[in-house]
């Protein structure tokens, strides 16, 4: 294993919010709309120095010598998008999340490998619809490097990880976002307000069966994404409110542990063609 390559790198995976869900409705319509997500995604990784090394369906993981650059990187076009979506009939709207981790990483070829690549990817499922999450690693590089706002956004367990990870947020909005020679060209970050907590629990099957939980859980995403759509409102990524599902806890609990508002509940019931 002693000629294994090795690098410290940044990694950057991302994906679109309920892209099955989209795909299910209109596939042609949403493979459009992908790529023109790409064109948009693709350019700003190119720009600030990052290499795509994996891709599939919609998810796109990158790696960058420089922290900084990463974050610069998602900021950017995470904005873009977000003025996509502003100007885009509400079938088109496609919303990203990113995640983002620094590690020491093994290259083969052109391919990396790592429990880092794996983190980034957790990171990147447990994000609110739009939101950039950076894990400690990286948000000690970047602090006061970049000009957009970063906020702790507590400490998560991932899947499949052991360990926990102490995580921070950047707004979905991508205020305050640089170009690469450190021109400004989107708005100073606006001031602060707060926003109200809104999480959308797992909904009950009341069929029981197996195809009723994935209609289910594609219906609470669905919602997941409509309601990240107003700004009002800070949404609880679909991981935590799934895990309070899986692991039986304690509504009350899981309110309180995330500071939640208002919660969004349910029940479903088919019968043939009817819900």
């Amino acid at each position: 294993m002693s000629n294994v390559n090795r690098k410290l790198t940044s990694i950057l995976a991302t994906d679109c919010v309920g892209f099955s869900s989209h795909m299910e409705k209109d596939e042609e319509k949403t493979l459009g709309n992908l790529k023109a997500c790409r064109s948009i995604i693709d350019p700003y990784i190119e720009e600030f120095g990052g290499k795509i090394f994996y891709t599939a369906g919609d998810s796109v993981i990158a790696d960058f010598s420089s922290p900084v650059s990463c974050v610069n990187a998602a900021t950017n076009f995470q904005k873009a998008i977000f003025e996509r979506n502003e100007t885009t009939d509400d079938d088109s709207k496609l919303i990203w999340r990113v995640g983002i981790h620094m590690d020491d990483v093994i290259i083969e070829g052109d391919n990396i490998y790592g429990n880092g690549v794996n983190i980034a990817a957790r990171l990147e499922a447990a994000c609110t619809p739009g939101q950039i999450l950076l894990s400690s690693s990286v948000k000690d590089q970047v602090n006061n490097k970049v000009e957009c706002k970063i906020e702790d956004a507590g400490t998560k367990s991932l899947k499949n990880i052991t360990d926990s990870f102490q995580t921070f947020g950047i707004s979905p909005s991508g205020d305050g976002v640089i170009k690469t020679d450190g021109v400004m060209y989107a708005e100073k970050e606006k001031e602060s307000h707060y926003k109200p907590k809104l999480a959308v629990m797992p909904f009950s099957n009341m069929n029981k069966d197996e195809d009723g939980g994935y209609l289910v859980d594609g219906i609470v995403e669905d919602l997941i994404t409509e309601f990240s759509m107003i700004r009002e409102l800070e949404i609880i990524s679909r991981q935590s409110c799934f895990d309070f599902r899986d692991n039986e806890l304690d509504l009350k609990t899981f309110c309180k542990n995330f500071d939640v508002d208002f919660v969004v509940t349910g029940n479903i019931r088919t019968s043939g063609k009817r819900v």
